[in-house]
């Protein structure tokens, strides 16, 4: 039983794991074929053999690049020859025999990866994890299916000249591979979603739209500092148009109900704080996944001298003002889009749940919004040692040590990007006159913190963090190491069971 294109649904990873596995229901493999097909799909087999062939005996040039050719099967692939082409090999069989290991499957959550830029731990992705050099994607494969999308949008549109001058950009968007044991066969299965250049602006510009209205939106709920003030917000305007709209008739029975309102504005207030408390634990959740899901882009093209702080130790917010590179208007920073002050006041709040998400999304920023954390070094660098001198509840520490230990690490991006400092050397964190952390007065803090054991906190989550911790400790000044080795040392003495001593031992 085939599933009917108008009742389409996307398939989801299992599915395509046991589709690829040659072994899965009608449904699934209908769904997993249109899927495919859907949108003027295309579907490549490429032998291993051909592709480590053509690229031993080719250049690296475009026009060699193109050579490699292989068939496109979209237009005859259906659920009758899946099954036809499931007897046809054993790799059903291997499946059926469970001699089909299932190696890896991926799927790219943060969006398709840009297969195109030379960037190593991409190309990884383009090969095999058993056997890497014999079973590989090369750029022939690729140059070749973007030479395929391009002829099939030029038949399938009338402005033909127009669309051949436009770039494909491939992105690669799962990732599968298996080993049919009884076959002695390595098979990797990869999807590739493409956009021209067209498409491609309209995609960057949705998603500028998208986080920049999300920001807008986080922002305004995070400038209600209590539950009054948001609850005001959220209501007052609805219950002012039902008094407008009242009759008389109305206002007395409500008059009459006033005592009983008086006695349940207890319970009214606790159900405020619980809403309140709901509502902004949220927003700093979903802005730490908006962060790790639509990270910035290229932060090399902002002048990262601008957040520097000049003689009067005041931080210049005109980064955008003198850019390195040609700015493109479709370009993102969080530090356009968001007002830091409404989240850095949630660092010394009293309520744990806030300062805790607090922590986490500020561990974010450090490595997808580094804008907004540059712009607020001052602040931020001030910020941190009198966080750990307050901080006392046990379950925030593993979350506020990662965030410490990544805006630490932050500063070697800055450094390494304008290259004032070697990358080894790591004293931009520590430099007070360029708006870093005061060494002494961090160590202090983090020594009253490591004495006492994190309060109690479990060392299995923050040890794993004392070592890099130290590796970003100023180099010329060796006293901060032992201070800072003695305290931990100090605190494990403190520590409850045997796996946090043994965890602090570790670190």
């Amino acid at each position: 039983m085939c599933q009917s294109k108008d009742k389409y649904q996307e398939p989801t990873m299992d599915q395509y794991k046991a589709f690829h596995g040659m072994l899965c229901s009608p449904t699934t493999a209908s769904s997993c074929i249109q899927s495919f097909q859907r949108n003027n799909g295309c579907i490549f087999f490429a032998p291993s053999y051909l592709i480590t062939d053509n690229h031993k005996n080719k250049g690296n040039s475009i026009s060699d690049k193109v050579d490699f050719s292989s068939h496109d099967f979209s237009y005859t692939l259906n659920t009758f020859y899946y099954y036809v082409l499931c007897l046809a090999v054993p790799f059903s069989l291997c499946t059926v025999l469970g001699q089909t290991e299932f190696i890896e499957g991926v799927e790219f959550s943060n969006g398709p990866m840009n297969v195109l830029k030379n960037k190593e731990e991409e190309r990884m992705m383009m090969q095999s994890v058993v056997v890497p050099h014999e079973i590989r994607v090369t750029e022939a494969v690729l140059a070749h299916v973007q030479h395929h999308i391009r002829n099939n949008n030029n038949n399938n549109n009338t402005s033909s000249s127009s669309s051949s001058s436009c770039e494909t950009t491939l992105l690669l968007k799962r990732k599968f591979e298996y080993n049919f044991k009884l076959c002695f066969v390595n098979v990797i299965m990869l999807h590739f979603v493409s956009f021209s250049g067209k498409e491609k602006e309209k995609e960057k510009e949705k998603r500028l739209t998208l986080r920049k209205s999300v920001c807008d939106h986080f922002t305004t709920i995070l400038g209600y500092g209590r539950a009054t003030t948001l609850h005001d917000a959220l209501f007052s305007a609805k219950r002012r148009g039902g008094i407008d709209g009242q009759s008389k008739k109305d206002k007395k029975s409500k008059q009459q109900s006033q005592a009983g309102d008086t006695m349940t504005s207890e319970s009214e207030k606790e159900d405020m704080e619980e809403r309140y408390e709901r509502v902004v634990l949220c927003v700093l959740d979903g802005l730490t996944r908006l962060v790790n899901v639509y990270p910035e882009d290229d932060f090399k093209n902002y002048d990262l001298l601008s957040a520097t702080t000049n003689e009067n130790d005041k931080v210049e917010d005109d980064m955008d003002k003198k850019p390195t590179a040609k700015k493109d208007m479709t370009e993102f920073y969080y530090k356009d889009a968001l007002d830091g002050n409404f989240v850095w006041k949630h660092l010394s709040t009293s309520r744990g749940s806030f300062r805790r998400a607090t922590y986490r999304l500020v561990a974010s920023l450090c490595r997808h919004g580094k804008s907004l954390i540059y712009s607020n070094m001052k602040k931020l660098s001030a910020l941190v040692p009198s966080v750990l001198t307050s901080e006392k509840d046990p379950s925030n520490f593993p979350s506020l040590i990662e965030m410490v230990l990544l805006y630490i690490a932050s500063f070697r991006y800055k450094q390494q990007t304008l290259n004032s400092l070697p990358p080894s050397n790591n004293n931009a964190a520590w430099d007070t006159t360029q708006c870093g952390i005061d060494a002494n007065v961090f160590m202090k803090a983090m020594c009253k913190v490591l004495k006492r054991g994190c309060y109690g906190s479990s060392a299995v989550q923050w040890g794993p963090s004392m070592l890099p911790l130290v590796a970003l400790l100023p180099q010329e000044d060796r006293k901060l190491h032992n201070q800072f080795l003695s305290g931990l040392w100090e605190g494990h003495k403190v520590t409850i069971g045997v796996a946090d001593t043994s965890a602090i031992i570790a670190a």
